[in-house]
């Protein structure tokens, strides 16, 4: 089983829309945010929108936010409206899964049949529009493949090792389908060396497959 570091910002999004699908809850509306919420302290593109101060976003921008640009704060509200979430540095190791269940998640997600197919189509466009990881399952990749993907990446141990690189996709060329997952876990290489790998791997099984 691998850590899931930022990659599980995919199970948020589809806890979010079972929510939305049960509840009757348009992605219209709005979920008030006190400015407490707003950490100073995490990788967060919305915070560099809106600054520090309350506010009211639409679920769906929230969710593109967290998806999308894999931004923490608004994973962390999404999180608060689903129930409520833990910190501590060393469950990133508790959170994780093994491949063979990403890829299940990948096919449910791309299946259609977790919620309402507007929900699904909403999820997929998201995942394509993924700003984040452009060096790693992307990278070798024709410009005319789709890729909904979604990465995860975290900082060093104090001894220099990083819990993990990830990178998974739907990628969808023509009648061609694959669900991929790369995972680089406890790995003491470099981010870009950590990149490489994973480009390198989805380039592999692209060629092998589409020749």
């Amino acid at each position: 089983q691998y850590p899931l570091l930022s990659v599980f910002k995919l199970h948020v999004a589809v806890a979010v829309l079972d929510r939305a699908d049960r509840e009757n809850i348009a992605l219209d509306s709005r979920i008030q945010i006190p400015s407490a919420e707003i950490k100073p302290d995490l990788y967060s593109p919305l915070r560099e929108k809106y600054g520090v101060r309350d506010l009211s976003l639409p679920l769906r921008e929230l969710l593109r936010y967290m998806v999308a640009e894999s931004d923490n704060n608004a994973c962390d509200i999404l999180i608060r409206w689903l129930g409520g979430v833990n910190r501590n540095v060393r469950l990133q190791y508790a959170n994780k899964a093994p491949l063979s269940e990403i890829i299940r998640l990948l096919q449910l997600i791309d299946g259609g049949k977790l919620f309402a197919p507007e929900l699904h189509k909403e999820l997929l466009a998201i995942m394509e529009k993924t700003s984040t990881g452009t060096d790693k399952i992307k990278k070798y990749l024709p410009s005319f493949v789709s890729v909904a993907h979604k990465t995860g990446s975290s900082s060093r141990l104090t001894d220099g090792k990083k819990i993990a690189d990830n990178d998974v996709a739907i990628i969808k060329s023509g009648n061609n389908v694959w669900y991929l997952a790369v995972m680089v876990a406890d790995s003491r290489l470099s981010d870009k060396e950590n990149a490489e790998i994973i480009a390198r791997i989805a380039f592999l099984i692209y060629k092998t497959e589409i020749n």
